[in-house]
């Protein structure tokens, strides 16, 4: 579980978050390659496509963040707030009263 927890850090929200950006770029640019083209009167078809493209990727984008969010719930690992395993190394259950080894 928590070797899904740091792929899911390290690998699959940065990835996400850069597709995402560049989804919202590719968006912003049709947008203003949409309004130049109208102002100038031109075509503004390359603008509309860039702008809808844009935008079908930002929807793919927050439904793949979703279908990932519900595999990990699934599985019962929250991928937002991970277990902080280091904590572990500090314990001490060692019970001088109770050893299994000797006779």
């Amino acid at each position: 579980m928590e070797l899904f927890s740091r792929v899911y850090d390290l690998v699959i929200w940065p990835a996400t978050m850069l597709v995402f950006s560049l989804g919202f770029m590719y968006f912003t640019y049709g947008l203003f390659e949409f309004m130049r083209a109208s102002q100038q009167g031109g075509n503004t078809n390359e603008g509309k496509q860039h702008m809808l493209w844009g935008v079908a990727g930002l929807f793919v984008m927050i439904s793949v963040t979703a279908i990932i969010n519900i595999i990990a719930n699934t599985i019962g690992v929250d991928p937002q707030n991970p277990v902080d395993a280091s904590r572990a190394n500090n314990l001490n259950v060692s019970n001088p009263a109770f050893n299994p080894f000797s006779r």
